[in-house]
């Protein structure tokens, strides 16, 4: 599925399954992309997990949203998700078990 998202610059058309995560910027959201590269967009997270929702997006924590297939490890002692381009991403406590309980599921 693909997914359309405006810069100050251009109309990008992306295949959401090339995100990796999204973080939150105040009213604005930075895109991350297994191919390494970045995009800022002038939308809200919530804003953007809306546009997302058909995708296999989980949002850990109030600033990220993340590409629950880019997920590598779960660490309990930094509360936090590790994805495949390195990332580490913190859960929130009101979040964790619900994140323990869809990557159980995986």
């Amino acid at each position: 599925k693909k997914i359309v998202l405006s810069t100050s610059e251009k109309i990008h058309v992306v295949e959401m399954d090339n995100i990796i995560r999204c973080e939150s910027d105040n009213y604005y959201t930075h895109f991350y992309f297994k191919d390494g590269g970045h995009l800022l967009i002038s939308k809200t997270l919530k804003d953007v997990e809306i546009l997302l929702e058909e995708g296999n997006f989980i949002r850990p924590h109030k600033s990220h949203l993340v590409n629950t297939r880019y997920i590598q490890n779960f660490n309990r002692e930094q509360v936090a998700i590790t994805l495949s381009d390195g990332s580490v991403i913190p859960v929130s406590r009101r979040k964790k078990e619900k994140i323990l309980e869809f990557i159980n599921q995986l």
